[in-house]
C-alpha cells in the first residue's frame, strides 16, 4: 500500500512558499530591489483524521477513522454505469450489479448471504450513470470479513448462468417499479432534450428490450473489462484502526492486478448550442417545468463556488418566486449536475392542472437570471455563514451513518479524484461573496433549455466510548416528557419532538390539517416570522424536517396515524440555539389566508401525485380493508387531493396547533454533547403548559372479520399486492412473532425474487399494538405475473405456519433483524428517534434496546409456534391494484 503523496505536496507547498517569502525579502532589502513574485499558492488543507491512500494494483482507498463508532461502512465505487454504455447494451451495468450476488469461485448465492446475516451485516449495490457502488455495513470487529466478503464478489464472481434468467426478470420487475413513480416522466424529458447525442440521457436500469437480450459472455467480458482494481475508489468510515484496515488490504486486495480500461471516445456532456423550449403532454395529475442551464464540471474553476451558489438559490428562490407568475410553483429546487466537460444546473417545479405552464416557466427562468445578475450586490457575508455552517452539518451528519458517507460521494469519486473530494469542504469554507457571485454571473446570460410536461388525465383511484453515553428521562413542570442521551462524543445535536395522537387529535372532519400545521412550523407560506426562522436557524448550520420532501424519492420522514414528528439538527456547539428557535416556533398561531392557501396548494399537490401511484392506491385499500373505514388508524395523514380546503379556518388551524404542540402532549428526545439541565431550562422556559391533556384512547385494532379479495385497475404497468390480516397476540409471542416474520420475509424473496425473478421490490412486516398483531406481506410485480405471485405468496406462508423453522434460518433472520436495528440507530437522529418513539407508544425509552436484548432468547420452538398460531389466519385480505 502506498501512501498519496498529495497531501504531502500540499502541506511542503505551503512551507515552501513561507520561506521563498522569507527569503526574497531579506534578498530584496540586501540588494535594493525586490524580485517579481507570483501569486501565492492557495493551499487547502484535507480536514484531520483522513487518509487516502492508493495501493500498488491502482485501488484508492479513503479511510475515515472514528473510534466512537460501533460499525464500519465499506463503500466500493466501480467507474462504470450506463454512460459507459451503448444503446445495444443499455443496462449491462445494472444487471452486473445484479449479478455478482449470485456467487463467486468459493461462494454460492446463499453462502454469500449467510455469511453477512451471520454477523447482522447489511450489504448493497446501486447502479448510476458514471458508477456501480457496493456497500456493506456491519460490526467494527468484523472488518476483515467485510472486506475479504466484498473482495470476493467484486473479483471472483463467476456470473453463473443457471442465475441469468432470474435476475433478468427482477431487473424487469425493477423498471416496472420505477414507472410507478409519477416524477419520472418529466425527468426523463428533460434528460432527453438536455443530453440528446450522449449515453447519460439513457435510462439507468435499462430498458425491458435490451435486458432481455443480454447474454452472459457479453456480461462477463464487461465484467472482467471494468472490474479491476485500479478502476476502484474505496471508502471506510467508522470505528476501525487504520493500521489494521491496511494489513487487511493488503492480505485481500493487494493480489488482484491491475489491467487497462477502456474509457469513452465521447464527453459525458457538451455545451448547451443556443435556448430551447419543449412541451409535450404527460401522464401524471400536475405539470412539471424544468429547466437546464451550463455549469462547472468536476475539477473545474468555480466548481465549489458555483455549487455554494446553487444552495443560496434553493434558500432564495421560494421568496423571490412570490408575485411572479411561477409563484403557484410547488416543489421547487436546484441541483447541479457537474459532469464533464460542461456541467448543468437543473431546475424543476410543479403545478397544479390548468395553470399557465408557459407564463410559470418564463418567470421561474427570469427570476433566476436576475439573482444571478444581481448576487454581487446582495450576498451578505452572513448568508454566506450559514450556508457554511448547513455544509459542516451535512458533512458532520454523513460521518454518522457510515455507509451513506460512501453514497453521498460515490458520484464525485467516479468522476472526479479522492483528494479533490476531501477538499471540498475546506474549500467551501475559504470562499468569498465575490467569488460566489462570480462562478454564478454566467446563469444570468447563458443559454437555457426549458421543458413543460403538462398533465395528462386523471388517474382513478378511491465501545469504550459508549461507556460515557448516558440517557435520563424527565418529565418538566409543564408536562411536557424529555429524553436526552448525553453524548460526548456526538458530531451532531439531534432533537426528535413527537406530538402523540396525531389523527385522534384531527378526526375525520380534519384529515391531512397536522401536516399544514407541520409546514407552516417549518417555514412555508412566507410570512416574515417564517423567513427569520429560517434564516437564523440556517446560521446555526441547522436543519428543521417537518414533511415529506417532493425532490427526493427516497426521503427518510415518516409518517404515522399515531404521531407527528419534527426533527432538528444542529452543529452541536449550536444545538441549545437551535432547539429554542424551534420551541418559540411551536407556539401556537393563526395563519394569514395567502400563507394558509400556500400551504394547502403544496400539501394537495403530494396527495395528487400519490393518488394515481399503485402502491399507494393498494395501501389505501388495504388499510380500510383491515381495519374498517371507521378505524382512526385507516385515515390518511395527508391532505386529500379532493379536499374541501375552502373550510379549512386559520382561527380552527390554530386550535388545532395549540392543542397539538401543547407541552403535555409532545415527547422531545435528545442526542446531545449538552447538559441535560440545559435542554430542560429551554423546553420549560420556553413552551407554556396548559391545563394536562385528558388520556385518549384508541380503538383497539379489529381483527379480520372475513375474507375479502380486493382488485382495481389503473392501468398500470407494474402491480402492487398486499396480503395480510389482524390477530390477538399474547404479549409472551411478539419477539417470535417478528422472528417468524423475518423468515417470512428471507423465504418470499428467495423463492419470488431469487428463484423466480418475479418482483425486484417485496418482503413482509408486522406490527404489534397492544394485543393485536398486524401482519402484512406486499410486493410489486408485472400484472401477467399476479395470478403466480399470489399463489407462491400463499403457499409459502402456509409452508412456514404448517412447517416451521430450521435453527440456521431462524439465526440467520434473528441476526439480520438485530443488525437493521443497529443501522437505523447509528445517526443521533436515528438514536433520538428510537428513544422518542419507544417513550411515547411503549412507555419506555429503552424499548428498542429491550427488544433486541429479548430477540436473543427466542427459541426455534417458540417461533415455530408463533408461525403456527398467527400465520395461519382464519380471515384475510389480498389486494392487487394493476
Amino acid at each position: 500500500m502506498r501512501t498519496n503523496n498529495r497531501i504531502v505536496m500540499l502541506f511542503l507547498a505551503t512551507t515552501c512558499c513561507a520561506a521563498l517569502s522569507a527569503t526574497s525579502a531579506t534578498a530584496g532589502r540586501d540588494t535594493g530591489t525586490a524580485p517579481a513574485l507570483a501569486d501565492p499558492v492557495r493551499v487547502v488543507l484535507p480536514p484531520a483524521g483522513v487518509r487516502v491512500t492508493t495501493l500498488d494494483n491502482g485501488l484508492r482507498v479513503v479511510a475515515i477513522a472514528d473510534p466512537t463508532l460501533p460499525m464500519v461502512g465499506i463503500n466500493v465505487v466501480v467507474k462504470v454505469g450506463s454512460a459507459t454504455e451503448s444503446v445495444a447494451t443499455s443496462g449491462s451495468s445494472h444487471m452486473l450489479e445484479h449479478l455478482l450476488f449470485n456467487g463467486t469461485e468459493t461462494r454460492t448465492q446463499e453462502q454469500l448471504y449467510d455469511d453477512v446475516d451471520s454477523f447482522g451485516g447489511y450489504n448493497n449495490a446501486n447502479t448510476s450513470r458514471f458508477y456501480t457502488n457496493f456497500m456493506m455495513l456491519g460490526p467494527s470487529q468484523e472488518l476483515d470479513r467485510m472486506v475479504e466478503i466484498q473482495a470476493d464478489m467484486l473479483l471472483h464472481s463467476i456470473l453463473p448462468a443457471e442465475k441469468l434468467e432470474k435476475e433478468r426478470g427482477i431487473v424487469i420487475e425493477e423498471i416496472g417499479q420505477g414507472g410507478d413513480d409519477p416524477g419520472e416522466d418529466a425527468e426523463r424529458f428533460l434528460f432527453e432534450k438536455c443530453f440528446p447525442a450522449s449515453p447519460v440521457g439513457m435510462p439507468v436500469l435499462g430498458n425491458p428490450g435490451t435486458i432481455s437480450g443480454l447474454g452472459r459472455d457479453d456480461l462477463y467480458d464487461f465484467y472482467k473489462t471494468y472490474y479491476v482494481p485500479n478502476n476502484m475508489v474505496m471508502s471506510v468510515v467508522g470505528g476501525f484502526d487504520p493500521e489494521t484496515l491496511s494489513a487487511i488490504l493488503e492480505r485481500h486486495w493487494s493480489a488482484a492486478p491491475a489491467r487497462p480500461v477502456p474509457r469513452p471516445a465521447r464527453d459525458y456532456s457538451a455545451p448547451i448550442p443556443r435556448s430551447a423550449a419543449y412541451a409535450r403532454r404527460g401522464s401524471g395529475s400536475s405539470t412539471s417545468i424544468g429547466l437546464a442551464f451550463e455549469a462547472p464540471a468536476y475539477d473545474s474553476p468555480g466548481h465549489v463556488a458555483f455549487e455554494t451558489g446553487v444552495d443560496l438559490l434553493n434558500r432564495a428562490l421560494p421568496a423571490l418566486l412570490d408575485d411572479t407568475a411561477a409563484a403557484a410553483l410547488t416543489a421547487t429546487g436546484a441541483h447541479t449536475l457537474p459532469w464533464p466537460p460542461v456541467g448543468r444546473l437543473m431546475v424543476s417545479g410543479e403545478l397544479a392542472a390548468g395553470a399557465d405552464a408557459a407564463a410559470a416557466a418564463e418567470a421561474l427562468e427570469s427570476t433566476i437570471r436576475a439573482w444571478a445578475e444581481g448576487l454581487g450586490r446582495t450576498l451578505s457575508a452572513s448568508e454566506l455563514s450559514a450556508v457554511l455552517a448547513r455544509s459542516r452539518a451535512e458533512a458532520a451528519g454523513l460521518l454518522e451513518k457510515p455507509h451513506y458517507y460512501g453514497i453521498a460521494n460515490a458520484e464525485r469519486y467516479a468522476l472526479s479524484d479522492a483528494d479533490e473530494v476531501q477538499l471540498a469542504l475546506p474549500a467551501r469554507a475559504r470562499l468569498t461573496p465575490e467569488e460566489i457571485a462570480r462562478a454564478a454571473r454566467p446563469l444570468a446570460r447563458g443559454p437555457v433549455i426549458s421543458t413543460v410536461l403538462l398533465a395528462g388525465a386523471a388517474a382513478s383511484a378511491d465501545t469504550a466510548a459508549a461507556a460515557r453515553v448516558r440517557t435520563e428521562r424527565r418529565v418538566l413542570a409543564n408536562g411536557l416528557t424529555l429524553v436526552v442521551r448525553n453524548n460526548p462524543f456526538a458530531k451532531v445535536f439531534a432533537a426528535h419532538l413527537l406530538a402523540r395522537d396525531r389523527v385522534l387529535l384531527e378526526g375525520p372532519e380534519r384529515e391531512g390539517w397536522v401536516d399544514l400545521i407541520h409546514r407552516l412550523v417549518a417555514g412555508q407560506g412566507g410570512d416574515r416570522s417564517a423567513l427569520e426562522f429560517r434564516e437564523a436557524l440556517a446560521a446555526l448550520g441547522g436543519s428543521l424536517k417537518a414533511f415529506d420532501s417532493a425532490m427526493i424519492p427516497y426521503d427518510d420522514y415518516y409518517t404515522s396515524p399515531r404521531y407527528s414528528f419534527l426533527r432538528l439538527e444542529a452543529l452541536p456547539e449550536h444545538g441549545g440555539a437551535a432547539l429554542r428557535l424551534l420551541a418559540e416556533r411551536l407556539r401556537a398561531r393563526r395563519p394569514s389566508a395567502e400563507a394558509l392557501l400556500e400551504v394547502i396548494e403544496s400539501a394537495t399537490g403530494v396527495a395528487s401525485r400519490n393518488q394515481s401511484s399503485a402502491r399507494a392506491t393498494s395501501r389505501a385499500l388495504f388499510d380500510a380493508a383491515v381495519l374498517g373505514k371507521q378505524h382512526p388508524l385507516a385515515r390518511a395523514t395527508e391532505l386529500p387531493a379532493d379536499a374541501a380546503t375552502e373550510r379549512i379556518e386559520g382561527e380552527a388551524l390554530e386550535a388545532l396547533w395549540r392543542e397539538l404542540f401543547d407541552p403535555g402532549n409532545l415527547v422531545v428526545s435528545v442526542v446531545t454533547s449538552s447538559p441535560a439541565d440545559r435542554i430542560a431550562d429551554i423546553l420549560q422556559s420556553t413552551l407554556e403548559g396548559g391545563p394536562a391533556p385528558s388520556k385518549r384512547e384508541w380503538p383497539p385494532l379489529p381483527p379480520t372479520p372475513a375474507t375479502q379479495v380486493i382488485e382495481e385497475d389503473l392501468g398500470k404497468e407494474q402491480a402492487s399486492v398486499r396480503w395480510g390480516s389482524v390477530a390477538r397476540i399474547a404479549p409472551a409471542d411478539e419477539e417470535a412473532l417478528r422472528l417468524a416474520v423475518s423468515v417470512l420475509s428471507s423465504r418470499l424473496q428467495d423463492d419470488l425474487r431469487e428463484t423466480r425473478g418475479l418482483a425486484y421490490s417485496l418482503g413482509a412486516s408486522v406490527s404489534v399494538i397492544g394485543d393485536r398483531a398486524w401482519i402484512e406481506v406486499g410486493g410489486g410485480t408485472r400484472p401477467e405475473n399476479i395470478e403466480e405471485f399470489m399463489e407462491g405468496i400463499r403457499t409459502i406462508v402456509a409452508s412456514l405456519a404448517s412447517a416451521g423453522t430450521t435453527p440456521e434460518e431462524l439465526e440467520i433472520a434473528r441476526r439480520a433483524l438485530l443488525g437493521r436495528m443497529r443501522m437505523r440507530q447509528l445517526s443521533s437522529m436515528g438514536q433520538a428517534f428510537r428513544l422518542g418513539v419507544g417513550e411515547a407508544l411503549h412507555g419506555s425509552y429503552t424499548w428498542s434496546d429491550d427488544s433486541m436484548s429479548r430477540f436473543g432468547a427466542v427459541t426455534v420452538q417458540e417461533v415455530d409456534r408463533a408461525a403456527a398460531r398467527y400465520l395461519r389466519p382464519e380471515h384475510r385480505v389480498e389486494v392487487v391494484v394493476r
